[in-house]
């Protein structure tokens, strides 16, 4: 996995997520029942899980701490870092040429010790310097290297429309046309909505006191989430069943934050489901209303720790049921209502269960709402290349005004591919 981060946090909970089954490598032998292992590690003697991530920065300060944390089980040259960062300008991130071959190295070296090409998550900002343009970069050199074969995953934290940085509607377009180009699905977080978390999320066995806005309570439903969904079902899974058309890949995936910890019976399982449906909007944000169309799903995957095995067959009719009536599922007008049903993954391995555990029920979805943030990202692009706002700062690292617009036209191209499949009128 290779990760450009923005945080601590985020990379300490990303390196938690993406752990993968792997064999015990050469010379090394499995960890006994008795030790405690570094982090990531099981003591199963049949195989180690193990944390295979790559964190890359621009500059050294977030990672540095975050590696810090996972002193015991984290390799120095899995931390590829710079000396200055990026100014919040995607074509700077993009030019960074001295962090991209170490970057790639230092993936390499994990992916060698693998005992198959593993899919492959980048966890990066699409508001910043270094995580839309260092992150695009990296992408293509990936593809690069491996070619079509590793199911790549991004999982991309959007900024809020309001504003977080001045220039990140030119940021989010040109890393969105990365990500359509290169990338097999994109799980879209939103800053606006991540916000409203409640703050019990972050805090430990439900604490943290009530209300919203926590940065920790949203670091925290984002790797709930990722290590539920990754766990359970997989990169490979996630872009098979809920990303199958490479024009639509904009998901976005959201964590039960009530469901309990250590499900019971089949009414728990509708508890979380109604609890995400609660959680989940209904209406599509289209020109900048935030009702009058119902949102529509493509294709939705709901992921739950392991039911008894006399009740799994109950649960997922169960789950379901549930996921239609609270419209987790509603497919487009024109789509078959007899098949609009919602795929389950229900947790198998150890792993998989600790993961699932903690995030009770989620979901991964491909819905309508992106339109309403592609679109408006868009309008806020070109008003700025209309007023010719910023662009110098792109165009003196090789980046002209038409490339921006270029990247206007591809990310409306993608809206309207969205339009088009839910029967959206323009």
């Amino acid at each position: 996995a290779a990760a450009s981060t923005a945080s601590a946090r985020e990379a300490s909970a990303l390196a938690a997520a993406l752990s993968v089954w792997t064999e015990p490598e050469p010379g090394e032998p499995p960890p006994s029942s008795s030790s405690r292992g570094s982090p990531g590690e099981t003591s199963s003697s049949a195989a180690v899980s193990r944390a295979r991530c790559v964190c890359v920065d621009t500059e050294s300060k977030v990672v540095r701490v975050a590696a810090r944390g996972w002193a015991a089980g984290w390799r120095p040259a899995a931390v590829v870092c710079g000396r200055n960062g990026r100014g919040n300008n995607w074509a700077r991130g993009y030019a960074a040429d001295e962090l991209l071959q170490e970057a790639l190295d230092a993936i390499a070296y994990e992916v060698e010790r693998c005992h198959r090409m593993p899919d492959i998550v980048l966890v990066h900002s699409l508001a910043g310097g270094s995580g839309s343009g260092l992150g695009s970069r990296l992408l293509e050199g990936l593809r690069d290297r491996y070619g079509p074969e590793p199911f790549v995953v991004s999982v991309a934290l959007a900024p809020r429309l309001e504003g977080d940085v001045a220039v990140q509607a030119f940021n989010t377009l040109l890393a969105l046309q990365w990500l359509q180009a290169y990338a097999d699905a994109v799980l879209l977080f939103q800053n606006s909505e991540l916000l409203r978390v409640p703050k019990s999320v972050g805090g430990s066995g439900g604490g943290g006191g009530g209300g919203s806005g926590s940065l920790k309570a949203a670091n925290e439903y984002v790797g709930r989430g990722l290590a539920a969904a990754l766990c359970v079902a997989g990169a490979r899974d996630v872009v098979q069943t809920v990303a199958p058309m490479p024009a639509l890949k904009l998901c976005e995936l959201r964590v039960s934050t009530s469901a309990p910890a250590q499900s019971k019976g089949v009414t728990d399982w509708v508890a979380a489901v109604r609890a995400l449906g609660a959680s989940t909007p209904k209406f599509d944000a289209l020109d900048g209303s935030s009702g009058g169309r119902r949102a529509t799903t493509l294709a939705a995957l709901l992921v739950a720790p392991p039911p008894p095995a006399s009740d799994e067959a109950r649960a997922r009719s169960a789950l379901q049921t549930e996921a239609r009536k609270q419209e987790l599922v509603r497919f487009a007008p024109w789509q078959a209502r007899a098949q609009e049903t919602a795929h389950v993954r229900f947790a198998g391995d150890p792993l998989a269960c600790a993961a699932a555990s903690r995030a009770g029920v989620c979901s991964v979805a491909n819905r309508s709402s992106c339109v309403g943030f592609v679109e408006a990202t868009v309008e806020r692009a070109e008003a700025l290349l209309a007023a010719g706002a910023y662009v110098w700062q792109y165009e003196r690292h090789g980046v002209p005004a038409a490339a921006l617009a270029e990247a206007a036209e591809a990310a409306r191209s993608v809206a309207d591919d969205y339009r088009l499949f839910h029967a959206i009128p323009s």
